[in-house]
């Protein structure tokens, strides 16, 4: 029964509607769609009212690539392998031992595969062909998902000296500015999440979706500076130049730096800062008047 209520909730009822739902039931209140001063509420905002073309473009994973290259060279490209319109035309005999698979239109749905005869590969066809057939417009209601055509992008599996993933560190930017630094640490274990400024000084505050306990990434411990910092800062300056709000994730590996993704609506405007005074203090920085 919950999965066929959550169905005809994401399928059928009006998005302005649905957005209230999800937002009283992660905040506990009602959200103010028609004087939103939050970020938060301003992100649910612009899913209904901010939508332009260039937001598909940026946010499919395959053509966004063309994008970013324009503005800030082919280099800070991870290494594409190979792209496939349909799940069956995937070669895996000819991928490499290690490769990050991923669907153009999707919301976190990505495959790391560190050692390639480990990987049963029907079973990994099987999971992209669901995530293929799945629409995130319908779960967050953010347009620019909606006509994203699904395609397969298999890229280089970035990793440290030591194996382990690089860490991704995402820039919330305001027409160009550079506002907080997220990093999110040991993502696949203890997960744990701080903010920085510009000048890397740790933030006062939690954005986390919640759960019962309280923010499931609390802060966690200080993180070094990274040695391109001031590279990785210049990069999501341009980058977000366009945009009222954007997030530009970026990954620092091996001295260099590489473009991870755009995204528009952080957490779909469903995160809760802690203190909630913060959530203010960003959605100050959002003139939408000018979205």
């Amino acid at each position: 029964m919950g999965r066929l209520i959550k169905y005809l909730a994401t399928r059928c009822l009006p998005p302005r509607l649905y957005l209230h739902l999800v937002y009283w039931r992660r905040f506990g209140k009602r959200a103010n769609l028609k004087h939103p001063a939050t970020l938060n509420e301003k992100l649910l905002w612009k899913k209904l009212y901010g939508y332009k073309p260039l937001h598909t473009t940026i946010t499919d994973k395959y053509a966004v690539r063309d994008w970013v290259a324009d503005r800030i060279g082919q280099g800070h490209l991870i290494p594409l392998i190979a792209s496939f319109e349909a799940v069956e035309q995937l070669d895996f005999p000819q991928l490499p031992d290690s490769f990050v698979v991923k669907v153009s239109h999707g919301s976190g749905q990505v495959v790391i595969v560190r050692d390639k005869p480990s990987v049963q590969e029907r079973e990994l066809k099987d999971r992209l062909a669901r995530w293929t057939k799945e629409n995130h417009y319908h779960l967050s209601k953010e347009p620019q998902y909606r006509d994203i055509k699904p395609r397969l992008i298999v890229e280089q599996l970035l990793t440290e000296a030591d194996g382990r993933i690089p860490m991704d560190f995402k820039f919330h930017c305001f027409r160009g500015q550079v506002e907080a630094i997220q990093v999110d640490i040991d993502r696949f274990g203890d997960h744990r999440r701080n903010f920085y400024d510009v000048n890397w000084n740790l933030l006062p505050f939690t954005w986390s979706a919640w759960d019962r306990k309280g923010p499931k990434w609390p802060n966690g411990p200080e993180v070094e500076r990274p040695a391109q910092l001031d590279l990785m800062l210049t990069i999501a300056r341009t980058l977000s130049k366009e945009f009222d709000y954007v997030r530009v994730d970026l990954y620092n590996c091996d001295d260099k730096v590489y473009f991870g993704e755009l995204t528009l609506h952080h957490g779909g405007g469903w995160e809760r800062f802690d203190p909630a005074s913060w959530d203010l203090y960003f959605g100050n920085k959002l003139d939408l008047a000018r979205a």
